[in-house]
């Protein structure tokens, strides 16, 4: 089981390692989020009602 201390480190760890990745692959922080929302959304579209859609008069669903 993991000490707190090694939590802290491999969450340090993963926080370096993802902005190594986004250096060398050029990809922006806003660039993925951006990706992973949509995806998020696409993924969980069947959970808003028809007349909820209809507030979001500009996308297409």
């Amino acid at each position: 089981m993991a000490t707190k201390k090694d939590e802290i480190e491999i969450e340090k760890q993963l926080k370096e390692l993802f902005e190594l990745l986004l250096k060398k692959t050029g990809v922006k922080k806003k660039d993925l989020m951006d990706m992973m929302i949509r995806s998020f959304i696409k993924e969980n579209l069947d959970l808003v009602s028809a007349s909820d859609k209809k507030k979001f008069d500009k996308l297409i669903f």
